[in-house]
């Protein structure tokens, strides 16, 4: 008999190694669920201080924001502060940027897009070396200086980023309205443009040859990438790049800002290192870490979920109609004020804008008169046999009964019918349509 069971036969012994080999079972599981379960562990930690370190930078934006109400430190440390400031930052957001580009969860084109915008974005943080080094280190004027070819060079490679993200349009009729929205943000931008930097620059009569052409070659710049925000807000980006676009191209538009008033104020010479556009500029490149970071937790949480649905119909972007306001109301105030330079650049974007508002509006009056073409012949047509349906036969005859009342004739109709012809497309027209 076997005394661990109780039990005289063979089954027994069996039994008992059953039970020997029974623990090492849940053993072996536990360990290949570990396994399974432990690059998952070390991606969450990873995003976990990806927060962290972006919650970090929102702080230092923060605490650089008040130093710039308060000025802490007095007048003679303001250059330094500043342009000290601007270092780890740009480092920082170059390095979450590129960060973003070598994930592997996120497709090669959006990879490829990050890559550029953390180049982009290091190009500039060695403007701003480039820059301190000049100011603080050798107590020169950084503007012109070699600092702004660095600075240039961000234009042309944020571009290439921004225009990486975004995909063509499919049809003929989505490229037709998609190129002529964007054009009517680049007027609106140029009159922007025109009216703050490039205006005031055409009439600078003592400026140097030198820095009247880097004045212009940054608002050019700025149009640029103007093309590069309206390119990623008015084409559809991916579920997962929504969010994080949106913070990119808030970001941009904060750089934007900074550098129409870092234009308008070098031209009058009143710019120093601390004024309030490096703010904006600072908040930018906060604004392009968090999107990073938004790529990459979007990436990681939603990799897994199933696909949503598109919209059939798709919302209009705001963008153009913004841009068209913002430029007649800038033609407005400077026709309501005294201008300190020739409006001719706002008349010539106003016109050219109601020039090409009316071409959009023709494009989408075409579009509509096709639709509705291509509705009647789906509400009129049998999808099955192409053959006109019971509504084109009612709608005809209710108009020829009309025209026999009106001119006093009689009317003959013959109804020709299929026998059983209701049972064959009830049973294949459903699946046609």
């Amino acid at each position: 008999g076997c005394p661990r069971t109780g039990h005289d036969n063979g089954v027994g012994s069996v039994g008992g190694t059953a039970e020997r080999r029974l623990p090492a079972v849940p053993t072996l599981m536990l360990s290949e669920e570990t396994t399974r379960l432990q690059p998952q562990r070390v991606r969450h930690e990873a995003l976990d201080r990806g927060w962290t370190f972006t919650l970090l930078l929102g702080a230092y934006t923060v605490a650089f924001l008040f130093w710039l109400i308060f000025k802490w430190g007095g007048e003679s440390y303001r250059a330094l502060i500043s342009d000290l400031a601007f270092l780890p930052m740009g480092l920082a957001a170059a390095a979450m940027a590129w960060r973003t580009g070598r994930h592997h969860a996120l497709r090669p084109k959006t990879r490829r897009a990050w890559i550029a915008v953390g180049l982009a974005v290091f190009c500039w943080w060695l403007g701003d070396v480039l820059w301190t080094y000049y100011e603080v280190g050798l107590r020169q004027a950084p503007f012109p200086s070699p600092a702004d070819a660095a600075y240039l060079l961000f234009y042309p490679v944020l571009l290439i980023g921004l225009l990486s993200f975004s995909s063509a349009p499919h049809t003929r009729a989505e490229r037709t309205k998609f190129w002529l929205d964007t054009v009517t943000v680049l007027l609106s931008g140029w009159m922007v443009v025109w009216y703050f930097v490039l205006g005031p620059t055409a009439l600078a009569q003592d400026a140097d040859l030198l820095m009247t052409v880097l004045s212009s070659a940054y608002p050019i710049g700025d149009l640029v990438v103007i093309f590069g925000i309206a390119a990623v807000v008015m084409r559809r980006p991916e579920e997962g790049s929504r969010e994080a676009l949106g913070l990119l191209a808030a970001g941009v538009t904060a750089f934007l800002i900074a550098d129409l008033a870092f234009g308008h104020l070098s031209l009058r010479d009143a710019y120093r290192s601390g004024d309030w556009p490096d703010g904006f500029w600072m908040v930018a490149q906060f604004l392009m870490a968090a999107g990073a970071q938004v790529q990459v937790w979007n990436a990681q949480h939603r990799r897994h979920e199933e696909p949503r649905a598109e919209k059939e119909i798709k919302s209009a972007s705001m963008l153009p109609y913004a841009g068209v306001a913002l430029g007649y109301a800038l033609l407005l105030l400077a026709g309501r004020t005294a201008a300190p330079h020739p409006i001719g650049g706002l008349l010539g974007g106003a016109i050219a804008v109601t020039a090409v508002v009316l071409v959009r509006q023709l494009t989408v009056m075409h579009e509509n008169i096709r639709l509705l073409g291509e509705l009647h012949e789906l509400a009129t047509t049998d999808s099955l046999t192409g053959s006109m349906t019971r509504r084109h036969f009612f709608d005809l005859a209710h108009r020829e009964f009309a025209r026999a009342k009106r001119y006093k004739r009689n009317l003959s109709a013959i109804m020709i019918d299929i026998d059983f012809f209701k049972a064959i497309n009830d049973r294949y027209g459903h699946a046609t349509g």
